[in-house]
């Protein structure tokens, strides 16, 4: 599969292109893990306008990424106008992060402008930005923006931005993001459901309301991330045998994200625990495109012969 991916990215093929820069990404088909291949990739499948590679440039250039071979160094700049290049493509996510890289960056260049003058007043400029970064945070969270719902439950957690602390309006945020399967939200909020009876949340009941039905809607996508978690160690040991579990346990509640990951899982043999079996990887890749996803459907149109 791997030499069909190059053939087919070095001929063209853009949606090969992005798939061989995943697979520079993620370490698999025992490659090692290469920032400049992989940014090689998903640029030339990004100048085809694949929004996917788009959006996964913004992110590698947002939060850097570490490997052996040629690691990306954080630049916020560059994200910044990758997330609004895929913002331009329909990725209604991504907006809010350009707001957040662009905030950073310029509060970054703010506190230098402070060090370098020290006359009075700096503070209040500071504030003005400080307001214009909520604004468009609580626009882009209202507009359907993921992300940006995250950021406005870890501000009214805090207090942060001239808002006053807000739990129940923390948890509504972060419960309408875990909502769409995003992970710091729902671990957001594990974490606040064992309160410290210090805090002296008098409104939890009213946390309870606004998390149970979001909850209830985000438990197959959940489910698939604590798959995630497992698969690839990020906060917890890593565990093969578990991992498996939970992403079976999340396509079988109709998650069309962990039908694919299985199918890979099994077609390209990833564990060592579950080997290489290619039928049980057509059987989950057929799931994931009866259930609608696009890379299962492109998969299944070209190797389930």
């Amino acid at each position: 599969m791997l030499t069909d991916l190059k053939f087919m990215a070095g001929g063209g093929d853009k949606e090969a292109a992005f798939d061989l820069g995943v697979v520079y990404r993620t370490g698999s088909y025992k490659q090692k893990k290469n920032g400049k291949d992989m940014i090689k990739w998903w640029e030339k499948a990004a100048s085809e306008e694949v929004v996917d590679a788009v959006f996964n440039l913004a992110v590698v250039y947002h939060r850097g990424f570490d490997c052996d071979d040629d690691p990306v160094e954080v630049d916020l700049e560059k994200a910044a106008e990758w997330y609004l290049k895929a913002a331009g493509l329909g990725r209604k996510e991504a907006r809010g992060f350009a707001a957040e890289c662009t905030a950073v960056a310029e509060g970054r260049k703010q506190r230098e402008r402070e060090r370098e003058d020290a006359e009075e007043g700096g503070g209040e400029a500071g504030e003005d930005a400080e307001n214009k970064t909520f604004e468009y945070f609580e626009a882009a969270a209202e507009g359907g923006d993921v992300p940006a719902m995250f950021k406005l439950g870890n501000v009214y957690a805090k207090g942060e931005m001239g808002q006053e602390l807000d739990y129940v309006k923390a948890c509504s945020w972060w419960a309408n993001a875990a909502a769409e399967g995003h992970e710091l939200s729902i671990e957001n909020i594990l974490e606040h459901a064992g309160f410290d009876a210090k805090k002296e949340l008098k409104t939890w009941g009213g946390v309870v309301e606004v998390l149970e039905d979001k909850l209830k809607e985000a438990m197959p996508a959940i489910t698939g991330i604590l798959g995630n978690m497992y698969r690839w160690g990020n906060g917890v040991e890593r565990d093969e045998e578990r991992c498996m579990e939970l992403y079976e346990r999340s396509a079988r509640m109709g998650n069309a994200e962990s039908m694919w990951v299985l199918g890979c899982i099994y077609d390209g043999g990833e564990f060592v625990s579950v080997g290489e079996e290619k039928e049980e990887g057509k059987k989950w890749m057929r799931k994931a495109s009866e259930a609608g996803d696009t890379r299962a459907k492109k998969w299944v149109r070209q190797y389930d012969k």
